[in-house]
């Protein structure tokens, strides 16, 4: 029994720490600053899924607006889990409570027959930053 807990020993010293194969490799790579980094995504998955336990009876509820409220979280938790293992974030919400919005960026502009680029408001161009209403009143 010795040598096998030896043995065991050895071999997770070997194995080394780790790499977190099942995460996509850019989500992986963010920095902890990010907000939607590998270490924040988890904290609110597990506040999500606490929160889902704790309101688990409003699934079946005859009240419609609790069992939205269960199913929204529901979704939410099974979009964050879904980040974590392709990459690609869905939701237009984010944070543990989903109190901040996911901002749209452009990486290819679309243009009018014209010529003019297409705009849409609060999306982010490459050439002039957050799109405004007031941008759009003047004109840009």
């Amino acid at each position: 029994k010795a040598a096998a807990t030896e043995r065991l020993a050895k071999a997770r010293a070997k194995k080394g720490p780790s790499t977190n194969k099942l995460i996509d490799q850019h989500v992986r790579d963010l920095p902890d600053d990010n907000p939607l980094s590998l270490v924040n995504v988890r904290s609110w998955i597990k506040e999500n899924k606490e929160l889902l336990s704790a309101i688990r009876t409003q699934k079946d509820s005859k009240d419609s607006k609790e069992r939205a409220e269960y199913h929204r979280i529901d979704t939410y938790v099974s979009n964050l889990e879904s980040y974590l293992r392709n990459g690609i974030y869905v939701d237009f919400f984010y944070g543990p409570r989903m109190q901040s919005k996911i901002s749209m960026r452009v990486t290819h502009m679309a243009y009018e027959a014209d010529g003019t680029p297409k705009r849409s408001i609060n999306w982010w161009y490459p050439d002039v930053g957050l799109y405004t209403p007031e941008m759009a009143k003047e004109g840009i």
